[in-house]
């Protein structure tokens, strides 16, 4: 019962906005239901910054209600009927649909990968307890590289559920609220006469997320809705209307939040700026009706362009003020780091990093980049709005010149800051972000595209599903394609025993019964990097490891290996020594490069000869003098 109540305050929170704008300045409601929830989730910033986000909340939350007393007597004296048909709109009813659909289908998921237990969920779980940012903790909460973005928004989510405590599937569930607003933002064209297209694009909204994503995209990961943002940010601005003070700021307000999704956010807001400007300088006579129209909107633009850089520094104030231990990367990227990279080849096999990146870059992901550039000539050929045209053409220019800096970026970071060498780590994640973006702004504005045609126009005008057979073809097609995503997207991973990330789990299921006891503590070794590697939470599942409780990792290295961030042991009697003072009974070995075996073979009790066969994946016991034993799998499927 309180979490049906719960449900219902949210509903009343999130729509407040929009239906107040739709009712006194008619302004569509989805063009508000995100900016509503972004100016809310800074307004929280604000309040935890001071410490004050409880309090801070319950003022928003009572202003947002207060909203709906001018509505009630709007309708009153106009009627119910004229207010609701501005605010129903093809786009809030979907929304209203898919709000209540996927609340029910979230009620009995739970966490399940390394990042979401480890960093998200458990920022998420302590901003709840109190009311804290991240960059106020120690270890690998107070990330300097991920702002509380997304957290925010899932606090906003999880605060209407008052006296509710931190439940996993509200955290999962507010996530997807950022993802929800994004794609209403352009659904503003639908009208209830396009009932086809209304339909055809709202199922398109279960399919569209999945369509690059691989096993790295999990339920609170932050790369989809920057993707989608940075997007919608590119889309807003090649849609600028004549006169919009309303679209400028709510422009701003989209790009400033960039950032506080993710630190790379802020390098894709510099890009929507300078996209912006040209915009502006390109189409100023377009834009605005005359000097006084461009004086007028002057602090409106001050707005747009200022308010990502205080984001950015008032983040970096309080990282600096707490003390925060984990700082912004790209330190080690000076120009004699880069001589010595591509002259002395140092850091180590940065030549193999190079190959290997690209080898990987031409196998699949620049034949979809290319079928995206297309797509894009395809449209400026052929829509009827030059002013459409003119968008395609600019869109294609900014994402083929953004696809080589962002490239040309990651690459670096790799040879410099990752020290993965060949294993390239969540190379496919964020490349296929990127395309999401690039995808994303393709497909409103062909969604703009046909929502401008008339319904007389010859079918070869069109996009060729005008005709009765052609419309169900495509029809059918989307609603295959949305099954396949609805599946994908809320049905768990633990269902799935193809998934990759799943293939371990029949042989490690039987620790569960050992690592959920009273008492146990267990830690992870892995030699593979300065990471976890995400399928480690997901086969490896104890209650105590997803309730953010008894776990200690220990990361290993040779003691002449280049210098990782995370390693604080160096050798087996170091790793030893931490398993004592820590007081591990278990220890899971993940998996180890091929010189661990000799490096640390002392770190194993007398008899046990370790290989990769013999170490990897593999539980030990960890015994009163520190060594580590073997647990047999028989003995666990015993137990």
């Amino acid at each position: 019962m309180l979490i049906a109540a719960g449900f219902c305050n949210l509903l009343l929170f999130l729509f407040a906005g929009s239906l107040f704008a739709s009712t006194f300045f008619r302004i569509r409601a989805e063009r508000v239901f995100l900016i509503s929830l972004i100016g809310n989730a800074l307004l929280l910033y604000a309040a935890a910054a001071f410490h004050v986000a409880y309090p801070g909340f319950l003022v928003i939350f009572f202003l947002n209600l207060i909203l709906y007393v001018p509505i009630l007597f709007r309708m009153c004296r106009e009627g119910i009927k004229p207010v609701l048909d501005r605010f129903l709109t093809p786009g809030i009813l979907f929304a209203l649909i898919f709000l209540v659909t996927f609340f029910v289908l979230t009620l009995w998921r739970k966490f399940y990968s390394w990042d979401e237990i480890s960093h998200w969920g458990a920022a998420a779980q302590l901003f709840l307890r109190d009311g804290n940012l991240g960059c106020e903790y120690g270890g690998i909460l107070s990330h300097a590289s991920y702002p509380p973005g997304t957290c925010l928004i899932i606090m906003l989510a999880h605060y209407c559920f008052f006296g509710v405590p931190f439940t996993e599937f509200i955290a999962m569930y507010g996530h997807e609220l950022l993802l929800l607003g994004i794609w209403l933002y352009p659904l503003a064209t639908l009208t209830k006469e396009r009932k086809w297209q209304a339909l055809v694009m709202c199922l398109a909204y279960l399919g569209f997320v999945p369509v690059f994503l691989r096993e790295d995209f999990h339920t609170c990961y932050t790369d989809a809705p920057l993707a989608c943002l940075f997007g919608l940010c590119v889309y807003a601005v090649l849609t600028l209307r004549k006169d919009s003070r309303y679209d400028l700021f709510a422009l701003g307000v989209m790009i400033s939040f960039l950032f506080m999704i993710r630190n790379a956010g802020f390098g894709y807001a510099i890009g929507v700026l300078v996209l912006l400007v040209l915009k502006l300088i390109l189409e100023r006579r377009e834009l605005f009706s005359g000097r006084r129209s461009f004086f007028c909107s002057l602090p409106v633009l001050l707005f747009t362009f200022v308010l990502p850089f205080i984001l950015k520094y008032s983040w970096k104030y309080l990282l600096v003020y707490h003390e925060t231990p984990l700082k912004f990367g790209g330190t080690k990227i000076t120009p004699t780091a880069i001589y010595h990279a591509f002259v002395h080849n140092i850091p180590e096999k940065s030549y193999d990093v190079i190959c290997d990146f690209v080898i990987r870059l031409l196998c699949g992901y620049a034949l979809v980049f290319a079928l995206l550039i297309f797509l894009f000539c395809l449209l400026r050929k052929r829509s009827v709005s030059p002013v459409r045209a003119r968008s395609a053409t600019m869109g294609m220019w900014f994402f083929s010149i953004s696809f080589v800096l962002f490239l040309l970026t990651t690459l670096i970071y790799y040879i410099f800051e990752f020290q993965e060498h060949r294993s390239l780590p969540s190379f496919d994640r964020y490349v296929s972000a990127f395309l999401l973006a690039v995808a994303f702004l393709l497909l409103f504005l062909w969604h703009d595209e046909f929502a401008e045609r008339r319904k007389n126009d010859p079918p070869d005008q069109g996009w060729g599903i005008r005709t009765v057979p052609r419309r169900r073809m495509f029809f059918l097609l989307l609603c295959g394609w949305s099954v396949i995503a609805t599946v994908y997207n809320f049905i768990p991973p633990s269902m799935f025993r193809w998934k990759k990330h799943r293939t371990e789990f029949d042989s490690v299921k039987v620790y569960h019964k050992i690592l959920a006891r009273d008492g146990v503590r267990f830690g992870l070794i892995t030699s593979t990097g300065i990471g976890f590697k995400n399928y480690y939470g997901s086969y490896l599942y104890p209650e105590n490891f997803r309730e953010l409780k008894n776990w200690d990792p220990v990361l290993v290295k040779k003691s002449n290996a280049y210098e990782w961030t995370y390693v604080t042991v160096t050798t087996p009697e170091a790793v030893r020594q931490e398993f004592l003072d820590k007081g591990l009974t278990y220890v899971f070995i993940e998996s180890a490069r091929p010189e661990f075996y000799q490096d640390f073979q002392s770190l194993f009790a007398d008899g046990f000869t370790a290989t990769e066969k013999t170490v990897n994946r593999r539980l030990f016991r960890v015994l009163e003098n520190g060594y580590l034993t073997p647990v047999p799998l028989e003995k666990d499927q015993a137990e």
